[in-house]
């Protein structure tokens, strides 16, 4: 009878762990969506990190974040390719223009203020952000006084 009673228990122990669902013990949080999409937040979630490797990117922790590209403004005719990545990034932004020629950046915080600028000088310029806070800040590209691309950048 005891070995009946153990194997039932058993069973219903590993049914119960198939269906639990992955949950956080947080103070707080919310989910909420609409028609436009969704948003999602946890305060005090204990362990978050992202670790980078050569062909993966592991992040830990309940929240996960997009890793995207964030074009806000471009020129329709823009006849060459600009991308700025990692976005999100911790230390550096590596900007990649296919024709550098009278082009330059403008990087400016949310209230609009011009934090740094530079001239292209090469395909590949790296940007500095270890002296930011994590915040979104707006990468402006400049080709004779006229925005040609702009990318919200994410700094964490």
């Amino acid at each position: 009878m005891n070995k009946v009673l153990l194997c039932t228990l058993t069973v219903l122990l590993l049914c119960m762990a198939v269906h639990a669902q992955q949950q956080v013990i947080a103070p707080a949080g919310n989910y909420d969506a609409n028609s436009s999409g969704s948003i999602s937040w946890t305060l005090g979630e204990p362990v978050t990190e992202t670790f980078l490797g050569s062909a993966s990117t592991l992040t830990q922790g309940f929240q996960q974040t997009f890793k995207t590209v964030s074009p806000v403004n471009e020129i329709n005719s823009l006849e060459f390719k600009i991308t700025a990545l990692p976005n999100p990034a911790s230390d550096r932004v590596i900007l990649t223009v296919e024709n550098p020629e009278r082009l330059q950046y403008r990087l400016y915080d949310l209230n609009g203020r011009l934090l740094r600028t530079a001239q292209l000088e090469t395909t590949i310029t790296g940007i500095d952000l270890t002296g930011l806070s994590p915040s979104v800040y707006f990468l402006k590209i400049i080709k004779i006084n006229t925005e040609v691309k702009t990318f919200k950048l994410i700094k964490q």
